[in-house]
């Protein structure tokens, strides 16, 4: 049909073109009233003038037209163009939610999986379980909270502490009946206890899911909210805490007995009634809350204690030396520290119900006595 078009086109035009000059110069003429008195050599150059002219006239119109169509096309593409990636977006975005959904089922099976083999009889599945958890918060951080919740669950519930078994404040016969100053002179070596493999490798993964991240006093009061680290009455004699961010973990009534916590930190995190003989805390306890618990021998050698509260705590053979005690409270506190044990308790807040070692002065030595 173009063709067919083109064609009758180029035949009009030539006719046009050729019949055209002619009738114009004569219809000149008559207009003009004036005798014929043209030359053939000049009426010929009159309608090759006329001639000239028509094509110009008619390669104006072709241009005109010609650019009318290009735009025409253009914006024809570029609608076209815009609806393919309209098309490829919305391509894109229905590729991308089902990907997000697939993962998401994925993500759900992996943790119900995992959950499950934290409640195996075999320590190696259970192991599997741990490290699935891991995994999965790893890749997606909106996993994180959850992740560590029940790890928290997991540790807290595989063992728990008999916390009857001590007394928060007594008497040395009866809180450390027959272990003397000379045993119990802080955090030494290897514990006698250690807790499972798959609950020491929880631990492990609770406190490295946090490292880094900078603790307030509104996240370390979520963190408790949310049970992140409620490993409250566990049986934790022996763990390893030394790497990780801590910070407003709950201990209530826990048996931390020889455990390391050194190098990690524990800012707020509360340790009220939980059973720390032989505990090394060498690390950041900033605000920590040991009220009324068991400390017999525990090394606090250089520790961090800004306004810590010992308050009840029984400290028979406990070490402070190089620990920065400013603020921390002792009130209603035993302490049986004696010879290199002695601290510099400058800053340190105490009542007249604290227990000190014979001889200890508190006043001399910078305590703040409060009523």
């Amino acid at each position: 049909m173009m063709v067919i078009v083109l064609c009758l086109g180029v035949i009009s035009l030539s006719l046009i073109v050729m019949w055209a000059p002619q009738r114009i110069v004569n219809d000149g003429q008559a207009r003009t009233g004036a005798p014929s008195l043209m030359s053939a050599a000049e009426r010929l150059s009159a309608e090759n003038n006329v001639r000239t002219s028509l094509i110009q006239a008619f390669g104006g119109l072709v241009l005109l037209v010609g650019v009318f169509l290009t735009t025409r096309q253009l914006r024809i593409n570029r609608e076209q163009l815009a609806a393919n990636w309209a098309q490829q977006d919305l391509t894109r975005q229905t590729s991308f939610a089902g990907l997000e959904a697939s993962r998401k089922a994925q993500q759900g099976e992996t943790l119900t999986r995992a959950v499950d083999q934290l409640g195996s009889d075999s320590a190696t599945t259970r192991l599997g379980g741990v490290a699935s958890l891991d995994l999965l918060a790893t890749e997606d951080p909106r996993l994180r909270d959850l992740t560590m919740e029940i790890l928290s669950a997991f540790i807290a519930s595989s063992s728990r502490a008999d916390s009857t078994k001590w007394l928060p404040k007594g008497s040395a016969d009866g809180a450390v009946e027959g272990l003397t100053n000379d045993e119990a002179t802080g955090w030494w070596g290897e514990p006698a206890r250690v807790p499972r493999v798959e609950v020491q490798l929880a631990l492990t993964v609770l406190g490295r899911l946090r490292e880094g991240l900078e603790s307030d006093l509104e996240e370390l009061l979520g963190v408790q909210h949310r049970s992140l680290f409620n490993l409250d009455s566990a049986n934790l004699a022996g763990a390893r805490f030394s790497i990780g961010n801590f910070d407003g973990a709950t201990f209530r009534r826990a048996d931390l007995s020889e455990a390391n916590l050194s190098g990690g930190r524990f800012e707020g995190a509360v340790f009220f009634l939980a059973n720390c003989s032989r505990a090394n805390f060498c690390g950041d306890f900033s605000g920590a809350h040991f009220g009324q618990a068991l400390m017999v021998g525990a090394d606090f050698h250089g520790a961090d204690l800004l306004a810590a509260d010992f308050e009840g705590a029984f400290l028979c053979a406990a070490r402070f030396t190089r620990s920065d005690l400013r603020g921390a409270n002792f009130a209603n506190a035993i302490l049986h520290v004696e010879g290199e044990h002695h601290a510099d308790f400058k800053g340190a807040r105490a009542d007249a119900e604290t227990v000190w070692p014979e001889g200890f002065d508190p006043a001399s030595a910078g305590v703040l006595i409060v009523e």
